[in-house]
């Protein structure tokens, strides 16, 4: 059993490393693991179901954000 908790948050939230995102059609989940641009609007992730594997995402393409609560 797992004692991590994720909250979720407002899409406008600024991103951070280890974020928890939902890309959606199909629906994926994945870790941010980096950044592109002056402004970060394409975020890097590795999803679940492909973890040696790193994807560039638009943040428009982002569903849900997560992030874990520090208990």
């Amino acid at each position: 059993m797992s004692n991590e908790h994720w909250s979720s948050l407002s899409l406008n939230t600024p991103y951070k490393y280890g974020d928890r995102i939902t890309v959606g059609a199909p629906e994926r989940k994945g870790t941010v693991t980096g950044f592109i641009g002056k402004k970060r609007e394409t975020i890097i992730v590795q999803f679940e179901d492909n973890p040696g594997q790193s994807v560039s995402i638009k943040k428009d393409q982002v569903i849900e954000l997560a992030r874990k609560d520090n208990r």
